[in-house]
């Protein structure tokens, strides 16, 4: 616990070991794969938009009813996974904020007293303003 009292080195040891206390807790593993995640999620979703688009182009230049109707199908399959994909994206960010949300209030309970306050100010502008800004500078949604 840091309670505001003490050397900077002091405060660079306990900042130290609260790093390797939440690295053992699993947060920042936690958070890498949902950022991997959110990162797959997006290539999944470029995949299937230039799909999308290609069997666009097909049903653009099909000649026979036969062949309209296939590429009608596929187009509308591809939309229907362009769509789930969005919302999968969209599932993932939100695993992201509450990753982080868990290392920020977990960080918390690492102060006290004097200590606590300039660490609940930084929370408190970080992540109640729309949007914030993570560590890594990302912008969330607050």
């Amino acid at each position: 616990m840091w309670d505001g009292s003490g050397t900077k080195e002091q405060f660079l040891c306990h900042m130290m070991t609260m790093r390797e206390t939440l690295g053992g807790m699993g947060l920042f593993l936690r958070h890498e794969e949902v950022e991997a995640k959110v990162r797959d999620e997006n290539e999944k979703l470029n995949l299937e938009q230039q799909s999308k688009q290609i069997k666009e182009e097909i049903l653009a230049n099909a000649v026979t009813n036969a062949d309209k109707e296939k590429a009608k199908t596929s187009v509308k399959k591809h939309a229907k996974n362009v769509k789930t994909r969005k919302e999968a994206i969209t599932a993932a960010e939100e695993e992201v904020s509450e990753a982080m949300a868990k290392i920020f209030s977990t960080t918390g309970n690492f102060f006290r007293g004097d200590g606590k306050t300039p660490w609940d100010k930084i929370v408190t502008e970080q992540t109640e303003r729309d949007p914030w800004v993570d560590l890594r500078g990302v912008e969330h949604r607050g």
